[in-house]
């Protein structure tokens, strides 16, 4: 059984996770059969609240859904801050529904009257406009896989909320230089500590690592107050689920990259298609801008992210670069994977097998760029942690792809 609940938050306060944590808590500690699942959706979605993150939390069959229900409403009373023209919303569900609500609901919008639709046969409850269900039927969508990840919650005591977090931030850089589980604590090039939220709420950190052994323990070394709960939830985090499938076709860049005011930086190309895309990387993104700007005209790349004005643009979050001079590396002897690149001159190595293979590499080798820390999304997923299985993909189809012909000219 899965109890779902979102948009119990706003802009000046109130936390769905925190809702969840204080729903636990209420129904005790024999009432869960499993881990919390934070569930991210469509970070584009015009409708979202904050982090647009929902909860599904779950269940002991023993329980009755009606009392799930009822107990969870009475808590969402209590703690929900719903933001104007906002709704939360509560499910209890006895099976997930189909994997497809939560590939929609990741990278699309999802009608309010089709989730209503989805959950009629279920007990549900909702406040405000109610929209908080289609968060509630996504994110009960979602199965934990192996690109789930973890965080450690911690809350604030009451007495501590309205005044400035006391972290670690030593600390905090220490576990994300020293620990190759935990990613995103820090932020090296902006000297800041990423584990505390900057907007009001009960929320004191977060601490996010792709392995959860000893999550609770380093979490708990970071805070400098008094801790009144915490929990670890399983996440969608850095997962890349979000980004569209036509955001991971290979491009060529069809004139070199434009500085704008303000540090942004842009790139006109072409898809496989011959339709043109505009690429933006934002100021922000550090790495990314650094990525782009070495692209030149006949280059080919993955340029991941949002997609804009019909598909016309995209909003980097994510930088594969393949120089057209380059040379392509070789198939594996071993295992008949893509071998990479070791350096110049270095030879190759394969990162399935470690097979290693000499030769001569480009001065220009194939090269991925990603957004600084703390400009990276929730659900985007960092290089350390290895590509997802949808990227590799990507990847070897733009190593592999065909240039598009160049425009025809008139004259």
């Amino acid at each position: 059984m899965l109890l779902t609940l979102d948009d119990t938050d706003g802009p000046q306060g109130g936390c769905t996770t925190y809702a969840a944590a204080c729903i636990a808590d209420r129904l005790g500690p024999d009432a869960l059969d499993g881990r919390p699942r934070l569930v991210r959706l469509d970070p584009d979605n015009p409708w979202k609240t904050r982090g647009n993150a929902a909860v599904a939390i779950p269940l002991s069959r023993d329980l009755h859904p009606e009392t799930v229900l009822e107990t969870a409403a009475a808590v969402v009373d209590d703690h929900a801050r719903i933001a104007e023209g906002k709704g939360a919303g509560l499910a209890v569900l006895s099976e997930p529904p189909a994997p497809a609500w939560y590939e929609r609901g990741v990278r699309e919008r999802v009608g309010l009257d089709e989730a209503r639709s989805a959950l009629a046969d279920v007990p549900t409850w909702t406040a405000g406009t109610g929209r908080g269900l289609v968060g509630c039927l996504c994110a009960a969508a979602w199965r934990p896989g192996p690109s789930a990840t973890y965080t450690r919650i911690a809350y604030r005591h009451p007495k501590a909320r309205g005044t400035p977090r006391a972290i670690n931030a030593r600390h905090a850089r220490e576990l994300d230089t020293h620990h190759e589980a935990v990613f995103d604590a820090y932020d090296a090039r902006e000297d800041h500590a990423l584990v505390a939220p900057r907007t009001p709420g009960p929320l004191l950190l977060g601490l996010r690592a792709s392995e959860p052994d000893d999550l609770a323990d380093r979490a708990a070394r970071l805070a400098e107050e008094p801790i009144e709960q915490a929990y670890t939830f399983v996440t969608n985090q850095a997962s890349d689920d979000h980004l569209a499938a036509a955001s991971l076709q290979p491009l060529v860049a069809a004139d070199e990259p434009q500085r704008l005011e303000g540090g942004h930086v842009r790139l006109a190309t072409r898809t496989p298609r011959e339709a043109e895309r505009t690429v933006l990387a934002f100021e922000p993104t550090g790495d990314l801008r650094t990525g782009l700007r070495a692209v030149e005209p006949g280059d080919r790349l993955l340029a991941l992210g949002s997609l804009k004005d019909a598909g016309r643009q995209v909003n980097l979050e994510k930088l594969f670069h393949v120089p057209a001079e380059g040379t392509q590396a070789p198939a594996c002897p071993g295992c008949g994977g893509h071998m990479r690149s070791i350096g110049h001159e270095a030879g190759y190595r394969c990162p399935r097998c470690g097979t290693r293979q000499p030769g001569e590499t480009s001065k220009r080798p194939p090269r991925w760029h990603e957004a600084d820390p703390s400009a990276r999304r929730h659900l985007a997923r960092p290089l350390a942690l290895g590509l997802a299985p949808r990227l590799q993909a990507a990847e070897r189809a733009c190593l592999a792809a065909d240039r598009p012909r160049p425009r025809a000219t008139s004259g």
